[in-house]
This record gives structure tokens, sequence and C-alpha cells, in this order.
């Protein structure tokens, strides 16, 4: 799935994914560490300790919605 073209994905999926990515970037917040953002690799890192190094693209999950938290 991750190798098809977002056009060729059903219209109600489409709009299902476009109100969850609206949910997500509407409650997130910059995570802070000892007083500095984590951007980049050290974001990158956190989420990768927190998910106890599963698969990147869950870590990506994990790390949008740890952001939310």
């Amino acid at each position: 799935m991750d190798q098809l073209p977002v056009s060729a994905l059903r219209p109600e999926f489409r709009q299902g994914l476009a109100k969850l990515l609206a949910m997500i970037e509407g409650s997130i917040s910059p995570k802070m560490f000892r007083g500095s953002y984590l951007t980049g690799g050290a974001l990158s890192q956190f989420a990768r300790v927190r998910t106890g190094g599963m698969g990147v693209c869950v870590c990506v999950c994990m790390c949008v919605f740890m952001c939310a938290l």
C-alpha cells in the first residue's frame, strides 16, 4: 500500500485520512527535553526509545501520537 499513489485510494479512505491528519496536526505540540526542543535526529531517537526499537513506520506514527499528548 505504501507504493500506491494517493489517487489510487478510495475517496472515502482519503477523506478519513485527511480528517485523521487534521485531528493530529490540530492537537500536537513541540516536545522538549531539558529545555531544548526535540527535532530531527533527537526526535527520531526519542521515538525509537519510546517504542522499544519497533519498525521505522511504527516509530514515526508513535512519534506523531506522542507529540499529540
